[in-house]
C-alpha cells in the first residue's frame, strides 16, 4: 500500500483525559490497504476498565461511475458497505505496535463492524481479572485492513524496532471487486469506563451494557 509507515500525527497525543480525539481517520482507502494503532490506557489507583465501540455511522458519501454500476447498490444517505469490507483485529498488546505469538486477540472485536462494533462494554480487566496497576500502562492494539485479515502472529525477537510493512503480525488481502464501497465511509465511537478496583470487588463490565441505548 501507498503511503508513510509511522506514528500518525493526527491520531496521537500526549498522556490527557479523552474528550473528542480521533483514534483512526483515514481518507482515501483503496483495496490492500492496512495499519496498525496502539492504545494506552493509564490509571491514577488500582482500576477495572472497560471498553466499547459503537458504529454511528456508515455515510454512501457521494456515488461514483464504478460505484452505480454496481447491481446492489443502495444509495440512501447511511447507507454505505464500506462495513462489509473494512476488517479490524484487536489485541492485547505489549506496548512494541506488533500483534506476537503469546499475545490474544479479542474475539468480541475482530470482523467486520457492523458485526463487532456493537455498544457492548468489554472487559479489559473486571472481577475476577488482575486490576490495571497504578502508574502502569497497559496497551491495546488495533490493526485494520481493507480487505480479508488473517492473524500471523511473529516471535517477538522479531520486532525490536516495532512493526514494519509487511510485519504487523496480521495481513491483509485486497483481492476482489470493492466497488460498491467506493467513496463510502464508516463512523465509530470508541469509549472507555474506569472504576476503582478497591471496594469494587464484583464490578463486571457487562452491568454497564444496560446503559447503552439500543
Amino acid at each position: 500500500p501507498k503511503g508513510d509507515w509511522g506514528r500518525n500525527v493526527n491520531n496521537s497525543w500526549q498522556l490527557s483525559d479523552l474528550t473528542n480525539q480521533l483514534f483512526f481517520n483515514f481518507d482515501d482507502l483503496k483495496p490492500g490497504d492496512y495499519g496498525e494503532d496502539t492504545i494506552s490506557l493509564h490509571v491514577q489507583n488500582d482500576a477495572y476498565a472497560c471498553m466499547a465501540l459503537t458504529l454511528t455511522g456508515t455515510p454512501e458519501n457521494v456515488v461514483n461511475e464504478p460505484e452505480s454500476a454496481v447491481p446492489d447498490l443502495t444509495v440512501e444517505t447511511n447507507e454505505g458497505e464500506l462495513q462489509n469490507y473494512l476488517s479490524f483485529l484487536f489485541w492485547n498488546d505489549d506496548g512494541d505496535n506488533v500483534l506476537e505469538e503469546g499475545e490474544q486477540p479479542i474475539q468480541e472485536l475482530s470482523g467486520l463492524p457492523g458485526s463487532i462494533f456493537t455498544g457492548n462494554y468489554l472487559p479489559i480487566a473486571d472481577s475476577g481479572d488482575a486490576p490495571l496497576k497504578a502508574d502502569s500502562t497497559t496497551y491495546i492494539g488495533k490493526g485494520w485492513c481493507f480487505g480479508v485479515m488473517t492473524p500471523t502472529p511473529v516471535v517477538p525477537a522479531a520486532n525490536p524496532n516495532g512493526p514494519t510493512p509487511g510485519n504487523t503480525g496480521f495481513s491483509c488481502d485486497g483481492a476482489g471487486d470493492h466497488n460498491i464501497a467506493q467513496t463510502d465511509g464508516i463512523v465509530v465511537d470508541v469509549n472507555f469506563y474506569s472504576v476503582q478496583s478497591r471496594n469494587n470487588a464484583r464490578f463486571l463490565c457487562s452491568s454497564l451494557n444496560e446503559q447503552v441505548p439500543e
